[in-house]
């Protein structure tokens, strides 16, 4: 397979990697709440491999009121039962 198999795989792999992604939402938020201070309500949008992070950031003490998805092919059925906003 050629490089571009590779560079698809590592992204995969790192930077779009849910499990190393999702974490990083909760201390995002924070500084968005700090830097724009009259933002009441947050959504969440997710594309592509951006969605199983929205499902997971969506669960109990979310700090979005709503999210959505453009192809969730990836999300597994727990992580669904566990949303906790209007998806």
């Amino acid at each position: 397979m050629g490089s571009g198999f590779t560079q698809v795989a590592d992204f995969r792999a790192n930077c779009s990697n849910p499990a190393l992604t999702a974490p990083k939402v909760p201390g995002l938020m924070e500084s968005l709440r700090d830097t724009y201070p009259g933002v009441q309500r947050w959504e969440a949008l997710g594309f592509y491999w951006g969605d199983k992070i929205v499902s997971m950031t969506c669960a109990e003490d979310t700090p979005f009121v709503v999210g959505a998805q453009s192809s969730p092919g990836a999300i597994e059925p727990a992580e669904a039962e566990r949303v906790s906003v209007p998806m």
